[in-house]
């Protein structure tokens, strides 16, 4: 929260409750008083007082409860929730604008409105009129306010590990990096996470940040601080490698008594190796050089040592006001503490500063003329490496900075487009922007009884694997980059137990095809605990993932393999992935029997999966531990597809459904269907329940399991699965009523102009890092555009958003 924004609220809250408790007059006007009798007044007066609300007497409340009140009415009034749309009298826009600026007016007497905080939370994306967005009527050009955007949890995983050595390969160092915590909060929430307008560092945060700076700069300094000491005593390094020969003697002393006393473990052996990873870590020559020196730190010793620390921890190049003053700390705190402790300080100052926290969006280029400023070339380096790989700009990027050709939205679309187009750069942020839209990664973290599934193994791992393959089967889809947001939502093709890549599949099954050849011949049970060197040199030759194939993993693998045979299944390679379990039930495979093809993907079940809504992730993601769940489901859609708003839970409501397991989960939300439930509701369960046919575990059913009522032949009692529903609201009315199933939902919601829409509106919040404003009308008119002229290609809606005005301008508000 910047200073402005907490005076302001902090001004809000002293000037509400000030007045608060006071009973002053509200002042309704002629106009005013007959649109509330003309519209509001049949449902909401002394008789009727529809959801608890009375509007007749609001001029005689107090002025909390007025304020309180008010508050209700203007967000009613901004989303067009009421008067419901079934009130054949509807105010004309003129009326309602009236009743909002009325409304309005009298909230910001006190600065007491809620709605404008409300809009910059991602749950209330959808708030902004969807139709006005889309019309082309909003002529104002498009901008995004300037602000300081807070490092995300993934930004810090990777920076510890490449401070540490590279995030390529974390496990080098992983006693030293799991030391460091993480300090920054996921958000979390229903939408798009990461936005730069509500998050900040807080006392937590900034407490984690220090000590993990202390921490970092200890290690990083302690090789040169451990020289500088020994040599102060007169002593060499060769001394204390000396000293600590014998502390490791003494160390391996013990780990062999507790051998003896079999009291060894993996753990104390992994601990034994942390303690002296420490080490290995070599202190930077720029830091030496001040550390050991025996002369005055120069000031260009000081820069030196500054610049590499930024470079190190992901920052870049410090701007000369920044080295000026970080210079300028480290110069004056070596005077009075010494080189050691002078170093130290400044660079554990640098890793709680603002700069290193926060990554500048100001819009420090040149003006345009109407109040906006564009990104200047280090801040559009920083948007659009950011945007896409989670780090710092690439050495390409930097060297379009200091050759003057990162200048304009030409330059912008240069990069952005060699970025997506370079293989040797990782992009998780695509990836992730599937799973925050969808949801699916969710999946694991839904508790699901393991027996329930029939299973030995630990349920979570398989949700995890769904969520894998998932992965996989949109990594395909972008590939192809055609059509892509439909066929996210209607593709029959799947992917199970396969990386996506047919050649290694492929180059993996023969490879245990040859080893089973190789080892029927032989006496492989006699291979319990180690493979003899003749025979394992030809194992390690058939494929590098066989490189450490032991006599226990022969064994199993042949015994498989033997029972492959018999069944006919030539697929090995792809059915030893899940472990011979009851993984597949959630994909309604018939497990051990089935032949994986190794050319995926496949058709998985014609007419029954279809999409990413029919995947087993995204279904146990939308699921309750032990149930189904129709209005998580159904608000989804409503929400992700057809951009619409579901008003948050009174917390006087209770929202337990009744625990009558001899009725279907169906028959049992018949109490949301009360008049005081069923105005939230209707726009969530007749689209949740489409989906019934399929469990919540993700299976295809046509019967569901009567828990409740005894078993006949020692089997469940079952009901026909009801999944009809009803879609409404994609703007289209062939395509709004009665759905039969899952099926025939997903295909209407594929064909809707206004689904395809709300995607697109959902990736500007996740690429430009907050809710769109009406001004961003031309932003989105123009990323659908470039996605329908070419096919269906998300790569080129993304390089429009990246481009957009909204991306490379700010205005300072």
């Amino acid at each position: 929260m910047c200073e402005k924004t907490f005076k302001l609220s902090l001004f809000a809250i002293l000037a509400f409750v000030t007045t608060a408790s006071a009973k002053d007059t509200l002042k309704i006007d002629t106009t005013i008083k007959t649109s509330l009798s003309k519209y509001c007044y049949d449902c909401h007066d002394d008789v009727t007082q529809d959801g608890d609300i009375r509007l007749d007497n609001i001029a005689s409340l107090s002025t909390k409860d007025r304020l309180e009140l008010l508050n209700r009415v203007q967000e009613q009034l901004f989303i067009k929730g009421m008067p419901p749309e079934k009130k054949k009298k509807q105010p004309s826009s003129k009326e309602r604008d009236q009743l909002f600026h009325w409304a309005s007016a009298e909230l910001d007497k006190y600065q007491a409105s809620k709605l404008q905080e409300k809009l910059l939370k991602p749950k209330y994306g959808n708030y902004i009129d969807h139709d006005k967005l889309f019309s082309g009527e909003i002529k104002d050009a498009p901008y995004s306010p300037a602000r300081l955007w807070r490092r995300n949890t993934y930004h810090f995983e990777i920076a510890k590990r490449t401070y540490f050595g590279t995030h390529r390969n974390p496990r080098a160092t992983i006693g030293e990096v799991d030391k460091l915590k993480q300090p920054f909060n996921k958000g979390g929430g229903e939408g798009i996470s990461d936005f730069a307008a509500l998050f900040y560092a807080d006392s937590a945060t900034f407490d984690t940040l220090y000590r993990n700076a202390e921490f970092v700069v200890d290690r990083t300094l302690l090789m040169a601080f451990i020289e500088y000491d020994y040599k102060s005593q007169g002593k060499t390094m060769k001394d204390w490698e000396a000293d600590r020969a014998k502390v490791l003697e003494a160390q391996k002393a013990v780990v062999e008594q507790m051998d003896k006393e079999g009291k060894t473990t993996r753990y104390i052996r992994r601990m034994h190796g942390i303690l002296n990873a420490k080490y290995k870590l070599a202190t930077p020559q720029v830091y030496r050089d001040i550390i050991l020196t025996k002369k005055q730190v120069t000031k260009s010793q000081v820069e030196a040592a500054i610049k590499h620390h930024f470079h190190r921890t992901g920052q870049g190049e410090p701007s000369k006001e920044t080295m000026y003053k970080y210079s300028k700390f480290m110069i004056e705190d070596i005077q009075r503490t010494g080189p050691y402790f002078g170093l130290r300080n400044a660079l554990i100052a640098i890793l709680v500063s603002p700069e290193y926290i926060y990554r500048s969006e100001i819009g420090l280029g040149k003006a345009v003329g109407d109040g906006r400023f564009m990104l200047s070339p280090v801040e559009l380096a920083y948007a659009i490496s950011y945007a896409l790989t989670d780090t710092k700009p690439d050495e390409k990027l930097i060297e379009a900075v200091k050759s003057g050709k990162l200048q304009n939205r030409e330059d912008v679309e240069r990069e952005v487009e060699r970025i997506l187009a370079d293989k040797s750069l990782d992009k998780p942020r695509i990836l992730r922007f599937f799973h925050e839209f969808f949801g699916y990664h969710h999946a694991p973290e839904v508790f699901k009884d393991d027996k329930r599934f029939h299973s030995g193994y630990t349920f979570f791992k398989y949700a995890q694997k769904y969520v894998n393959e998932t992965d996989v089967m949109i990594q395909h889809i972008l590939n192809k980059d055609r059509n892509v947001f439909k066929e996210l939502l209607t593709s029959d093709q799947y992917f199970v137990a396969h990386s996506g890549n047919n050649k290694e599949e492929k180059k993996m099954l023969d490879a245990y095809q040859k080893l089973f050849v190789y080892f029927k011949k032989l006496d492989w049970k006699s291979f319990s605990k180690k493979i003899p060197k003749e025979h394992h040199d030809y194992v390690k030759s058939l494929h590098p993932k066989l490189k450490h194939f032991n006599g226990r993993m022969l064994q199993s693998t042949m015994r498989h393999m033997l029972e492959s045979e018999k069944l006919g299944i030539t697929s090995f390679a792809q059915r030893d992935k899940i472990d011979r379990s009851n993984y597949l039930y959630a994909y309604n495979i018939p497990g051990r029997k089935f032949d994986f093809p190794v050319e995926q993907p496949f058709v998985l079940a014609k007419g029954k999966r279809i999409g990413i809504l029919s995947h087993p992730s995204w279904l146990i993601a939308h699921s309750l531990n032990s149930t189904t769940d129709p209005v998580k489901r159904g608000k989804w859609i409503r929400e992700r597809l057809l951009a619409g708003s579901i008003p948050d839970v009174p917390i006087t409501v209770d929202a337990a459904v009744p625990e009558d397991h001899n009725k279907t989960l169906r028959e049992r939300y018949k109490i949301t269907e009360a008049k005081e439930c069923w105005n939230c509701h209707k726009k969530m369960n007749p689209l949740g329940y489409a989906f019934e046919t399929f469990d919540d575990f993700g299976r295809w059913r046509d019967q569901e399991i009567m828990e409740g009522l005894p078993k006949v032949n020692r089997k469940p009692q079952t009901r026909p699965v009801n999944s009809k529903g009803y879609l409404d609201g994609t703007g289209d009315k062939k395509l709004d009523g009665e759905v039969k199933g899952h099926y025939d939902l997903i295909q209407r919601l594929s064909k809707s102009r206004k689904v395809q829409q709300s995607f697109i509106r959902h990736a500007f919040r996740y690429w430009m890092g907050r809710n769109e404003f009406l001004s961003d009308s031309k932003t989105l008119i123009n990323a659908e555009k470039a996605y329908m002229d070419n096919g269906g290609s998300f790569k080129a809606m993304l390089v429009s958003l990246l481009i957009s005005d909204s991306f490379i301008y700010r205005k300072r508000q």
